[in-house]
């Protein structure tokens, strides 16, 4: 049985945890209306990151490819 004090904790993770992986997949996911426009592949956007990959470095390796053939990307 739970106490109403342990149930109110396992609500609270549970709301907070929802609240957690909504706001990860929001950053992750592009939304519909912009799945048109090409975008970096996000793992390999965090991973650079990671690594401790220069922002100029980045940019240059993962965006301007598809820059120099769409005219622009999403990041």
């Amino acid at each position: 049985n739970l106490s109403k004090r342990q149930l109110y904790a396992l609500t609270l993770s549970v709301f907070i945890g929802s609240v957690l992986v909504r706001k990860l997949v929001q950053a992750i996911i592009v939304p519909k209306h912009l799945r048109h426009i090409p975008k970096v592949n996000t793992l390999q956007w965090f991973w650079s990151v990671i690594i401790g990959e220069s922002h100029d470095v980045r940019t240059r390796r993962l965006m301007l490819p598809l820059m120099n053939k769409h005219g622009f990307c999403l990041k």
